[in-house]
Formats: C-alpha cells, structure tokens, sequence
C-alpha cells in the first residue's frame, strides 16, 4: 500500500485511532509515493496523535488524509494533533487534511501542530498541493510554537462556516511561509495569526 501504516481500502464499520509516540521513521523513499498513515475513502479516525517522534526522508507524506474528494462535508480524521516531533526531507506535506464541500452538519476536522521542527518539507516536485501543511475545510486549527526551515508554505484553505484558525509563535524563514484562503466568501479571513518571527537567511 506504499505506506507504513493504512486503512482498509474499503468502507470501515467502525472508526479507528493512532497513537505514535517516542518512534523514529526514515528512509521511506523506496517508492515515488511513499507515506507513514494513509486514510483511504469510507475510513475515519476519532484521533491520531503524534508525540515527541522523527520523520526523514519521506518520499510522500507524514499523514495523507485527504481521500474524501466527493465535496460532502466527509472527511478522514476528526481530531489530529503533533505535538513535539521533527520532520525532515519530506517530500509530500507533514498533513494533509481534507474536507471539502459547503455542507455545516458537522463540525470538525480539527488540527493542532506545537513545538515542532520542519525542514526541507513540501519541495517535492510531485507534491501538488505545494504545501508542508494542508489544510482544507479544517474547522478548529491551532499552529503554535513551530520551527519552518527551507520547507513549502503553511496552506489553510477555508469553505465553510466560522472555522477557528490560530498560527501563533512560530518561526520562519521564508515570508510567503503561510496562505490563508476563503474560499466561499468574499470577507475578511477569521485566521488570527500574530507573534510569528520570519528570519531572512542570507
């Protein structure tokens, strides 16, 4: 399934949960695509956490949670949260989070990153989102106290509803290092984003 961890690849009667913590992953660059946890379409996680563990050379993404393309307010994972980790030559995003359509029946994803080490993420050539987060339809996000190093922008992509978006208290070295889009409104973003450092290397 080129990934370490997956789904079935069929519908799941029930939800599941991972919890990674104090792991080592590298050298999973065997294939062009090749993930650690792979969330395929008709599955759902209550939760994957991810706690003071490494991730190098990842010739895909951390976390593909981005299956459910169909734009109905489906998605693959209601709470994710990293917290302490490093990520390293990833050649696909750290996350990958989707849910897509304009339907507010219910209220999630929601996403937390804090203390956490990202570089050289997202510069893939096959990476299309061009992104070391993706964030789209997430409802509550909370990006707080990271470290961005050579690595693809930050995309958070809003569709629906009043999402709550928080990026505060990370540092950076790029000043395109975040997009914030409405997608499905003309109004000013709600993303509140303050006490963020960009450092200019030479």
């Amino acid at each position: 399934g080129n990934s370490v961890i997956r789904t079935s690849r069929y519908s799941m009667l029930d939800n599941y949960e991972v919890v990674i913590e104090n792991s080592h992953f590298y050298d999973l660059d065997v294939n062009r695509f090749f993930d650690v946890l792979a969330g395929f379409k008709g599955t759902m996680a209550d939760r994957i956490t991810i706690t003071d563990s490494t991730f190098s050379e990842v010739s895909g993404a951390v976390l593909k949670l981005d299956a459910e393309r169909d734009d109905l307010g489906i998605f693959s994972a209601d709470y994710v949260t990293i917290k302490g980790s490093s990520f390293t030559n990833i050649k696909g995003p750290v996350a990958a989070l989707y849910r897509g359509g304009t339907d507010e029946s219910t209220f999630g994803p929601h996403f937390q990153m804090i203390d956490s080490q990202v570089s050289n993420v997202g510069n893939g050539s096959k990476n299309k989102s061009g992104a070391s987060v993706l964030l789209h339809g997430v409802q509550v996000t909370e990006i707080r106290g990271n470290e961005w190093d050579r690595s693809a922008p930050i995309v958070i992509n809003h569709t629906v509803g009043e999402p709550r978006t928080r990026i505060i208290k990370n540092q950076f070295d790029e000043k395109g290092y975040l997009q914030v889009i409405e997608l499905n409104s003309q109004d000013k973003n709600t993303a509140v984003i303050d006490g963020n450092q960009v450092l200019i290397r030479d």
